[in-house]
């Protein structure tokens, strides 16, 4: 929902890193298309697109950029583990997204 994606860019930009946020699968391949990303933190509830057909085109079009779902669970289906860097539970305490995105990134949003 856009409430959890404005809040999640928050938690992001406050930790400083630069965030771009769509609201469908088909702008977040635009916006990869458009703009220098160095991740993707992506929802597999959005419903213009199967989150196999994004993550795989996604990679296909930037095989370097990590992909990190979103997810009621520590884990994900099957079918998106091959396109997948990480998961980060919705309901988790934000800082471990920021920790997982510190981790990767450093120097935040420059990859490592």
């Amino acid at each position: 929902g856009e409430t959890g994606l404005s809040t999640r860019k928050m938690v992001l930009e406050t930790a400083g890193f630069n965030v771009i946020s769509a609201i469908s699968a088909a702008q977040g391949l635009r916006f990869l298309s458009d703009f220098p990303a160095h991740a993707i933190i992506f929802d597999p509830g959005v419903h213009d697109m199967p989150p196999h057909d994004f993550m795989k085109t996604a990679k296909q079009r930037r095989p370097d950029i990590p992909i990190y779902v979103l997810s009621n669970h520590a884990w994900i289906d099957d079918e998106l583990k091959p396109y997948t860097e990480g998961v980060i539970q919705r309901m988790t305490d934000p800082r471990h997204m920021v920790e997982l995105l510190a981790k990767r990134f450093p120097e935040n949003g420059q990859p490592s």
